[in-house]
Protein backbone atom coordinates (compact mmCIF):
# COMPACT_ATOMS: atom_id res chain seq x y z
CA UNK A 1 0.00 0.00 0.00
CA UNK A 2 0.86 3.41 -0.36
CA UNK A 3 0.33 6.80 0.27
CA UNK A 4 0.05 10.23 -1.88
CA UNK A 5 0.62 13.25 -0.32
CA UNK A 6 -2.68 14.18 0.25
CA UNK A 7 -2.42 10.73 2.21
CA UNK A 8 0.76 11.61 3.97
CA UNK A 9 -0.89 15.00 5.40
CA UNK A 10 -3.67 13.48 6.57
CA UNK A 11 -1.24 10.79 8.88
CA UNK A 12 0.38 13.99 9.86
CA UNK A 13 -2.74 16.09 11.08
CA UNK A 14 -3.71 13.11 13.02
CA UNK A 15 -0.37 12.63 14.30
CA UNK A 16 -0.50 16.33 15.82
CA UNK A 17 -4.07 16.33 17.19
CA UNK A 18 -2.89 13.05 19.05
CA UNK A 19 -0.29 14.88 20.81
CA UNK A 20 -2.42 18.23 21.36
CA UNK A 21 -5.17 16.01 22.99
CA UNK A 22 -2.60 14.70 25.10
CA UNK A 23 -2.01 18.02 26.48
CA UNK A 24 -1.14 18.38 30.28
CA UNK A 25 -4.47 20.23 30.76
CA UNK A 26 -7.00 19.95 33.86
CA UNK A 27 -9.91 18.41 32.95
CA UNK A 28 -12.57 20.66 31.03
CA UNK A 29 -14.45 23.58 33.20
CA UNK A 30 -11.25 23.81 35.62
CA UNK A 31 -9.39 27.33 35.33
CA UNK A 32 -6.37 27.76 37.59
CA UNK A 33 -5.35 30.37 39.57
CA UNK A 34 -1.51 29.20 39.31
CA UNK A 35 -0.27 26.37 38.25
CA UNK A 36 3.41 24.30 38.67
CA UNK A 37 5.75 21.10 37.75
CA UNK A 38 6.08 18.96 40.62
CA UNK A 39 8.69 16.29 41.37
CA UNK A 40 7.94 13.46 43.29
CA UNK A 41 10.48 10.13 42.90
CA UNK A 42 10.39 9.38 39.58
CA UNK A 43 6.81 10.72 39.14
CA UNK A 44 6.18 14.35 37.46
CA UNK A 45 3.40 16.38 37.70
CA UNK A 46 1.64 19.60 36.49
CA UNK A 47 -0.63 20.34 39.51
CA UNK A 48 -3.18 23.11 39.41
CA UNK A 49 -4.58 25.01 42.14
CA UNK A 50 -7.46 27.08 42.41
CA UNK A 51 -8.75 28.14 45.94
CA UNK A 52 -9.86 25.23 47.33
CA UNK A 53 -9.30 22.67 44.81
CA UNK A 54 -6.94 21.31 42.81
CA UNK A 55 -6.04 18.93 39.87
CA UNK A 56 -2.60 16.73 39.40
CA UNK A 57 -1.88 15.77 35.54
CA UNK A 58 0.97 12.76 35.92
CA UNK A 59 3.55 14.12 32.74
CA UNK A 60 5.44 10.62 32.72
CA UNK A 61 4.44 7.18 31.60
CA UNK A 62 3.80 4.24 34.19
CA UNK A 63 3.40 0.63 34.22
CA UNK A 64 0.29 -0.82 35.30
CA UNK A 65 1.84 -1.87 38.84
CA UNK A 66 2.78 1.95 39.70
CA UNK A 67 -0.87 3.24 39.58
CA UNK A 68 -1.07 3.20 43.64
CA UNK A 69 2.68 4.24 43.58
CA UNK A 70 1.69 7.18 41.24
CA UNK A 71 -1.65 8.06 43.17
CA UNK A 72 0.07 8.89 46.06
CA UNK A 73 2.53 10.52 44.50
CA UNK A 74 0.18 12.57 43.14
CA UNK A 75 -1.61 13.57 46.79
CA UNK A 76 2.07 14.34 47.46
CA UNK A 77 2.27 16.62 44.78
CA UNK A 78 -0.94 18.51 45.27
CA UNK A 79 0.14 18.56 49.06
CA UNK A 80 3.53 20.01 47.84
CA UNK A 81 2.05 22.71 45.54
CA UNK A 82 -0.65 24.07 47.73
CA UNK A 83 1.17 23.47 51.25
CA UNK A 84 -2.59 22.09 52.30
CA UNK A 85 -3.88 18.55 53.34
CA UNK A 86 -6.27 16.91 51.02
CA UNK A 87 -9.91 16.79 52.34
CA UNK A 88 -11.32 14.24 49.38
CA UNK A 89 -10.92 13.20 46.19
CA UNK A 90 -13.42 14.31 43.97
CA UNK A 91 -15.27 11.90 41.20
CA UNK A 92 -13.66 11.78 37.98
CA UNK A 93 -10.08 10.78 39.18
CA UNK A 94 -8.44 8.32 37.36
CA UNK A 95 -4.67 6.99 36.91
CA UNK A 96 -3.93 10.16 35.14
CA UNK A 97 -5.71 13.08 36.79
CA UNK A 98 -6.77 13.57 40.58
CA UNK A 99 -9.13 16.00 41.26
CA UNK A 100 -9.23 17.06 44.80
CA UNK A 101 -10.55 19.48 47.44
CA UNK A 102 -8.57 21.08 49.58
CA UNK A 103 -8.33 21.31 53.05
CA UNK A 104 -5.95 24.52 54.30
CA UNK A 105 -7.24 24.92 57.97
Amino acid sequence: MSLDAGGMVRIGFIGMLCVLVGCDTPAVGFVADRKEIVEVGPHRFQVYLKEDRAQAVRLNQISLGQTKEATAAARTAVQQASGCEIGRVLDGSDQVLLKVELDCN
